[in-house]
């Protein structure tokens, strides 16, 4: 029993760093989390709402309008609706529809996959 244990004990910093590893992977490549600090999303993201993100979104798919993304321009992280895509930029809107903005398709960081309160 006592040699079972051991080769079990000796699995286990392999068994967690590979889940770590993937775990990283997945939270570098594939969905985030931010946080709204903002009301310009209200009442669909509310001021403090977090949201989770998928990166990948838009390297396998093309962006539509009505999605709800994370983008980044000028150091800053914001959470909009496309009003209108092109085929290099899109135009974003706050949940209001005022407040337009054209970008390039390269700012966008991905598509809201859930909201929370």
């Amino acid at each position: 029993f006592r040699t079972y244990l051991k080769k079990e004990a000796r699995k286990l910093p392999i068994t967690l760093g590979i889940v770590l590893f993937v775990g990283l992977l997945l939270r570098w490549q594939v969905v985030e989390t931010f946080r709204a600090s903002g009301a310009s999303m209200d009442p669909i993201v509310p001021k403090g709402g977090h949201v989770v993100i998928n990166k990948l979104a838009y390297r396998l798919g093309e962006p539509r309008k009505g999605d709800l993304v994370v983008c980044r321009e000028e150091g800053r992280t914001l959470l909009r609706r496309l009003g209108a895509v092109g085929a290099d930029t899109v135009q974003t809107e706050d949940a209001s529809g005022g407040s337009r903005e054209d970008m390039s398709r390269k700012n966008l960081v991905g598509r809201v996959w859930l909201s929370t309160r």
